[in-house]
C-alpha cells in the first residue's frame, strides 16, 4: 500500500509540473506579444484577442469583432441578471462589452497578473468596475463555489487548458443548474492527419502556446459524459476565414523582420513564434484540417 501511495503521489506530481509549465508558457505568450496584439488587432474600444465574425454585411475589422460577441451572446441569451464567468478573459474585451451591453455582472480570469491589471484599468475607463471584476486565476481550478455563475463563457482561451475535460468538470461544478455553456474556439476536424498537417498544426500550435486542439466528436463526448444536456455545435469556419487570412497576410510581412529582430536581441523568439503561428493557422484552416466552432450546453 506504501508503493501504492507513492506511485500515486509522484503522477500527481508529474500532473502538476506539467500544468504549471503550461501555464508559464501561456503567460509568458501573452505578457510578450501584448504589443503585437495592440498593434494589429484590437482597439481602445473593443479589446478584443480573438478572430473576429465576417458575415455579408460586415465591412470593418473591429466590426467582425464584435460581431462575435454578438453571436456568442445571442446563443448563450446572455440577460441582466446573468452572473458571467469569462474564462480566459484576457484584457476585459468580452467582460466589458457584457456589462456595458447588458448590464450583467462578470468575473474575468486570466493566468497573466499583467493581463490582470489592463482589465481592471480598461473596466474603470469603461465605467464598469462597479459590474466587473477581474482577477489571477487557473479556469481549470477555480476557488470559486458550487452554482455561482450562469454562464461560462471563453472565447479562443479553453484551446489552453491541456485538459478539456477537466475544463469541462470545473466548469459543470460551478455553473448553476440550467447554466449555459458557450466555447468559440478551435477544433481539430480531420480523424486522421498527413504527416505536414501534424507538422504544421504543431507550428501553429506551439507559436500560441496551445498545448493541443480537442477533436469535434471528442469534446462533444467529453460534454455527454459529464452530462451536459442541449448540447449545439456550430461550425463558424467561413465566418472567421478573412479574419485568419488577414493574420496570414501579416505574418507574411512581419516574420523575416521579426527573426530579423529577434537575431538583433530586439525581439525574442516567443514573438517570433506568435508570427510563425499567424502563419500556419491559415494553411491548414483553408486545408480542412481545423474547424473554427461554437458549443453550447446547458448544466
Amino acid at each position: 500500500s506504501g508503493i501504492i501511495v507513492i506511485v500515486y503521489l509522484l503522477i500527481n506530481l508529474s500532473i502538476l509540473i506539467i500544468v504549471m509549465e503550461n501555464n508559464k508558457k501561456i503567460i509568458d505568450y501573452y505578457d510578450q506579444c501584448q504589443t503585437d496584439y495592440r498593434i494589429l488587432w484590437y482597439n481602445k474600444n473593443n479589446l478584443a484577442m480573438h478572430y473576429g465574425y465576417w458575415d455579408s454585411k460586415t465591412e470593418r475589422h473591429e466590426d467582425s469583432l464584435m460581431n462575435m460577441n454578438k453571436f456568442l451572446a445571442k446563443i448563450a441569451d446572455i440577460k441582466e441578471n446573468d452572473v458571467i464567468l469569462d474564462a480566459g478573459c484576457g484584457i476585459g474585451g468580452s467582460s466589458i462589452w457584457l456589462a456595458k451591453t447588458f448590464g450583467s455582472k462578470v468575473i474575468g480570469i486570466t493566468l497573466s497578473k499583467k493581463q490582470c491589471e489592463l482589465a481592471n484599468k480598461f473596466a474603470k475607463i469603461h465605467n464598469v468596475q462597479d459590474l466587473v471584476k477581474f482577477c489571477v486565476m487557473d479556469f481549470s481550478n477555480t476557488k470559486f463555489r458550487n452554482e455561482t455563475f450562469n454562464v461560462v463563457w471563453g472565447i479562443e482561451s479553453i484551446c489552453h487548458a491541456s485538459n478539456k475535460k477537466h475544463f469541462l468538470s470545473e466548469a459543470r461544478r460551478i455553473l448553476k443548474r440550467g447554466g449555459r455553456l458557450v466555447i468559440a474556439d478551435g477544433f481539430v476536424k480531420k480523424n486522421r492527419l498527413s504527416e505536414d498537417d501534424s507538422e504544421t498544426l504543431r507550428k501553429w500550435l506551439d507559436g500560441w502556446a496551445v498545448p493541443n486542439l480537442a477533436k469535434i466528436e471528442e469534446f462533444h463526448g467529453f460534454l455527454k459524459d459529464l452530462r451536459f444536456r442541449k448540447i449545439k455545435f456550430h461550425d463558424m469556419t467561413k465566418n472567421v476565414m478573412h479574419s485568419s487570412e488577414k493574420l496570414y497576410k501579416w505574418s507574411l510581412f512581419a516574420l523575416p523582420v521579426g527573426k530579423f529582430l529577434e537575431f538583433l536581441k530586439i525581439r525574442t523568439k516567443i514573438q517570433t513564434g506568435n508570427i510563425i503561428g499567424a502563419y500556419n493557422q491559415y494553411k491548414i484552416l483553408k486545408n480542412g484540417v481545423w474547424s473554427y466552432g461554437i458549443f453550447y450546453a446547458e448544466k
